[in-house]
């Protein structure tokens, strides 16, 4: 076992890096447990004692004319394809219902095509941009449902 490169009272943090290239976690003093990789998290009270918290990390973009999609998604949906590869998944569907649904099956087959597991594949997709209508209608279409 490596040597811990941080060290509080409650948590200690491993630096060794597992044959099947999990990173670093995190585990209480002492025990076998929770073993996390992650940093933040919505009620988790043993996380919370050994360092990890819901304060969420936040990128601010202003969305621009030029703007078609828009796709928030877990770390475990860009494991395998890249950010192309999610964006021209737009070309693909009518919608972005369809697009998710794509984008998850497809994220789902490649963590499977390469590993024995997977990780959480969570997104949503929303078209900025409908190429079946002026954005004023689909403004207008939407406020009169």
């Amino acid at each position: 076992m490596a040597p811990p490169i941080s060290q509080g009272s409650q948590h200690l943090m491993r630096v060794d890096i597992d044959t099947e290239g999990d990173p670093p976690r995190v585990w209480c003093m002492d025990h076998d447990y929770p073993g996390t990789a992650f940093s933040r998290s919505l009620g988790d009270t043993v996380g919370e004692d050994i360092g990890v918290n819901a304060e969420p990390e936040i990128l601010t973009k202003e969305i621009t004319k030029g703007d078609e999609i828009l796709v928030i998604a877990s770390d475990g949906v860009f494991e395998f394809l890249t950010n192309q590869r999610v964006i021209d998944f737009r070309a693909e569907c009518n919608d972005p219902l369809h697009a998710c649904t794509r984008l998850l099956d497809e994220s789902y087959k490649q963590w499977l095509h390469y590993e024995l597991r997977t990780d959480d594949i969570t997104c949503i997709v929303l078209f900025l941009k409908n190429g079946r209508a002026n954005d004023h209608e689909v403004v207008n279409s939407l406020m009169n449902k």
